[in-house]
């Protein structure tokens, strides 16, 4: 659903939705799936083979998550970041339905209303400008590190690890990871 429709479906239920709070849940909600596809990808793509010689090595569970899964996450995270980064910066429908101001909005305003072309495109290339700088910090961040698998790998699937009476504790966190994220 796009994020203008969700935020005016959230604002039409109350007005409670309106404001800073609103705007978290609706591009929480909108922009979670930019992260969440490629790294679920990402985990249905990896070589069980991969854990269970890290488990053979002497790592146990969260060793085998912290030393091995989350790195190999870690590009499919920070593209969804950097996505998601973008899209916020250049957020206009969603984010004015909800009457939050943003940099777009001041463009918008000043472009249109205001009649003042020079304004709107100095506010513009700061945008720009921005945009890039994000583009630039995600090439640093990332390095010239390269996580690609060479060969076929295990034609198995990985073990499923249950997590009983820690369900609800993980699942909060996983929200909490996509509000972080958006």
């Amino acid at each position: 659903v796009p994020a203008f429709v969700s935020s005016f479906t959230w604002v039409s239920l109350s007005a409670h939705f309106e404001g800073l709070g609103g705007a978290i849940l609706v591009m929480t909600l909108s922009k979670y799936p930019l992260v969440f596809l490629p790294v679920a990808a990402t985990l249905r793509n990896l070589d069980p083979s991969l854990a269970e010689s890290a488990r053979t090595l002497g790592l146990n569970r969260w060793g085998v998550f912290l030393r091995l899964t989350l790195p190999l996450l870690w590009p499919s995270l920070l593209a969804g970041a950097l996505l998601i980064a973008l899209h916020m910066l250049v957020e206009f429908g969603a984010l004015s339905i909800i009457g939050l101001q943003t940099f777009t909005i001041a463009i918008y305003q000043q472009f249109e209303l205001e009649f003042s072309n020079a304004n709107a495109a100095m506010l513009s290339a700061v945008l720009l400008l921005m945009c890039l700088t994000l583009l630039w910090l995600e090439l640093r961040v990332r390095g010239k590190g390269r996580h690609v698998r060479i060969g076929q790998g295990a034609a198995r699937h990985g073990e499923q690890v249950r997590l009983g009476k820690w369900a609800p504790l993980g699942q909060a966190y996983c929200l909490a990871l996509a509000i972080i994220g958006s």
